[in-house]
């Protein structure tokens, strides 16, 4: 769970990097580079994992999109970053390029946590101060899904098998498939937390497991031979209203056959409004020029905080693409 949370951050920060609140295609060259600072905190969990990069060029946007080349050039290593919690400072040392943090510091729920980062003279960014602060969100608990009776594959017992419906699969418009859902989480509101966010990220991308014709084709066609654009396909997040409590979960997001985790972050304000503009409704990602919150002074980047619970499932198709067509009609 923690790898797909960064793997989706990843991919809007480096996008936040390349300029696509921008038109990537286009060149919008700074005269600086711009630093980001990336860390996400969760109770019980280590702070080891503090990122610290320059920002990428423009015109290197859809080269990293679709070749993901070695990002260690972008990495920034010497800085002196501090952690300050409960009136106590603790030093975060270097685990890599660019990588920051101290394995012995847990993160504890409903605490507070600030980060200060500076340079020492002679350094290229001897005259950068980057400053941010987040409460970590409780922990996040999940209700047993509710579950809707004509979507558990037949046969089965279990609840965690979901049948995917043809008539989804098939057509290349979805028409009225946000009335069919497989079923709905439910919590109780997660103190310190801004806002939710639900995901569901899928283990198996081959091409072959593909749930949609559409979806399928294009695989045939090479746009998604290569297995980092699948990717893209393997996760989707979507943000219900910040006060909600519960979440119909949609076909829509379910992309490959096989097990998908389903899971609900309570997100602290960092956290919740990056992910807001990035990806809710109406946020800016590289559609718009609206522009992303982030809560690093100083700099760019997103230091926050989340808890989390899941749901694991398996999706069974009722048909896949790649088994042969569907009868004439249907």
């Amino acid at each position: 769970m923690k790898k797909t949370l960064l793997s989706l951050v990843l991919v809007g920060i480096v996008g936040i990097q390349a300029g696509c609140v921008l038109d990537p295609i286009e060149q919008h060259h700074t005269p600086n580079p711009q630093l980001v600072l990336t860390a996400f905190l969760r109770p019980g969990a280590a702070i080891d994992s503090v990122l610290l990069t320059r920002t990428v060029p423009p015109d290197q946007y859809y080269v990293w999109m679709y070749t993901k080349p070695v990002f260690d050039q972008y990495k920034v290593s010497g800085a002196n970053a501090v952690i300050t919690h409960a009136g106590k400072t603790y030093p975060l040392s270097p685990r890599g390029s660019g990588l920051y943090g101290d394995p012995n510091l847990i993160v504890q729920a409903g605490e507070t946590y600030d980060i200060d980062v500076t340079f020492p003279q002679g350094h290229e960014f001897a005259d950068r101060h980057l400053t941010a602060s987040t409460t970590v969100p409780s922990q996040m608990r999940l209700d047993p899904p509710e579950l809707d009776p004509s979507q558990i594959a037949r046969g089965v017992l279990s609840v965690e098998e979901l049948l995917f419906p043809k008539q989804l699969a098939a057509p290349d418009k979805f028409g009225k498939s946000g009335e069919v859902n497989p079923f709905r989480l439910s919590w109780d509101r997660v103190a310190n937390a801004a806002g939710y966010a639900i995901e569901m990220s899928a283990d198996d991308t081959t091409g072959t497991e593909l749930l949609r014709k559409r979806a399928y084709e294009d695989w045939k066609d090479d746009d998604y031979a290569n297995p980092n654009a699948r990717q893209f396909l393997a996760h989707t997040l979507y943000m219900p209203l910040p006060d909600s409590i519960q979440i119909e979960v949609f076909w829509l997001g379910f992309n490959y056959r096989g097990w998908q985790d389903v899971v609900v972050f309570a997100c602290d304000a960092g956290l919740y409004d990056y992910w807001r503009t990035l990806f809710g409704p109406g946020g800016g990602g590289g559609d718009a020029d609206i522009g992303i919150i982030w809560n690093v002074k100083g700099g760019m980047g997103v230091f926050g905080s989340f808890s989390s619970d899941t749901v694991r499932t398996f999706i069974k198709a009722e048909w896949l693409p790649s088994q042969s067509l569907p009868p004439k009609g249907q």
